[in-house]
């Protein structure tokens, strides 16, 4: 059984059920200065240890030669994303199970 210690952008927005979805969730992320214009965490996020240091990349959907670079969140950071635009106590579990998530 593999244990899920990082989540992408989209399984963030979907497990902190936030509204509009990922396209919101990234446009919060940047204009309350978390990620940066190009989808790169500043460092302070990185610092705190709710992002991962290193990005993953996803070819662009404009341009197919070219490829986005994605951050990845730690369990710290959904955490503390959910208490800030949830306000839950709650404490996402530290270990989520892969086979308990719906993708």
């Amino acid at each position: 059984m593999t244990k899920q210690t990082t989540f992408s952008l989209t399984q963030a927005a979907d497990l902190l059920h936030f509204s509009g979805g990922v396209q919101n969730f990234i446009f919060t992320l940047r204009t309350q200065r978390y990620l940066d214009k190009d989808l790169r965490p500043y460092q302070f996020c990185i610092n705190a240890g709710w992002f991962v240091g290193d990005m993953h990349s996803l070819p662009d959907p404009r341009n197919f030669k070219r490829f986005t670079l994605i951050p990845s969140l730690t369990i710290r950071g959904l955490n503390y994303f959910d208490k800030k635009f949830n306000g839950n106590e709650r404490i996402i579990p530290d270990l989520t199970d892969l086979n308990d998530l719906p993708y």
